[in-house]
């Protein structure tokens, strides 16, 4: 549990000295994508801390390969929540492994998207490519649920 306000107090940290440095906000963004449109989000800071939160408390890695055209059909066709950092972070990912990234894409419907009780969440992450084995936060409810509601408000 310490882990993950360690991490919320970094992104936060991040955040501010990005927007102190650059006098803008809008450098975090977090994209709601709907069938092929992104809307961009005013609560990039908090969406972006619980994505983050998904990815470090992730618990499986999937053996599933990553292509443009699976991504790609994912912004097209479903709605999926994308974050994209102003510069490259280091991510804690499933089983404590460390990765740069850039960005963050979560399916929040289709294929790729959580069950109806909202149990897991898939989260996609790479720098400017997507890394091929995605991972998978089996215990994703609480997370959903305050995304969910950022989302819806």
């Amino acid at each position: 549990m310490s882990r993950i306000f360690v991490l919320l107090g970094c992104v936060a940290l991040f955040t501010s000295c990005c927007i102190a440095k650059t006098g803008k906000k809008d450098e975090l963004k977090c994209l709601l994508w709907q069938d092929g449109k992104a809307t961009e989000l005013a609560a990039a800071d908090s969406l972006a801390a619980i994505a983050l939160s998904l990815l470090a408390s992730a618990d499986d890695e999937l053996r599933l390969l990553v292509t443009p055209e699976l991504t790609q059909g994912i912004l097209d066709h479903d709605t999926a929540l994308e974050v994209v950092f102003p510069s490259l972070i280091t991510a804690d990912t499933a089983f404590g492994v460390k990765h740069q990234i850039r960005r963050l894409l979560i399916p929040l419907s289709g294929e790729y998207g959580p069950p109806e009780d909202l149990a897991s969440a898939i989260i996609f992450f790479g720098d400017d490519g997507w890394i091929t084995g995605p991972n998978q936060n089996n215990f994703a409810r609480p997370e959903l649920l305050k995304m969910l509601e950022l989302l819806s408000g």
